[in-house]
């Protein structure tokens, strides 16, 4: 039986379109239902945490939390300008990249993503903590183990005003994991 996607369990708890089928296989996989209930509670903590500028905070304790439920998270940190070795391992179920940045005067971050110089997508208004400088961005393990050998490049972005400003590129040299042989 294959698990419930990452977006799958966002989407439920964004309440967004039928949520029959993610019970349906919630009730009858262990291991979902306990995701599932994890993302709950992501879910539950992140509009306080954003009233009380919290966010990063926040989801840095679900994280820590969920890691000692047993979910397994590999974390990436950068400053700008800064570049990583990176990969994902089949025990991975989460990618987590933590961002220092000046980010005082933004009133949304958002962060676009290019893969070998290819735009990819865009990370919506972002979890941010000011006080901390710090921004965060989480990735399904699952979609990043399909990922090939690339370099990415994230870039965060402060939209002010509808207007884009860049603030601060990181790059991330990607190898896909390779079982020994």
């Amino acid at each position: 039986m294959s698990h419930l996607a990452e977006l799958e369990m966002i989407a439920y708890w964004a309440r967004e379109g039928d949520p029959a089928p993610v019970e349906d296989h919630a009730f009858a996989c262990d291991a979902c239902a306990r995701s599932l209930e994890r993302f709950g509670a992501i879910a539950r903590a992140i509009p306080d945490a954003v009233r009380r500028g919290l966010t990063t905070g926040a989801i840095a304790g679900l994280v820590a939390r969920m890691e000692r439920d047993g979910l397994r998270a590999r974390h990436y940190r950068l400053a700008p300008g800064g570049s990583v070795q990176c990969t994902i391992t089949p025990d991975d179920d989460l990618l987590v990249a933590w961002f220092t940045a000046d980010l005082a005067n933004a009133a949304r971050v958002d962060a676009t993503w290019t893969m070998n110089g290819v735009p990819i997508g865009r990370f919506e208004d972002i979890a941010i903590d000011r006080a901390h400088e710090l921004a965060i961005i989480s990735i399904d393990g699952a979609m990043a183990k399909a990922w090939p050998d690339h370099v990415a490049i994230v870039t965060l972005v402060a939209v002010d005003d509808g207007a884009d400003r860049p603030l601060a590129a990181y790059t991330f040299d990607h190898t896909a994991f390779k079982a020994p042989a």
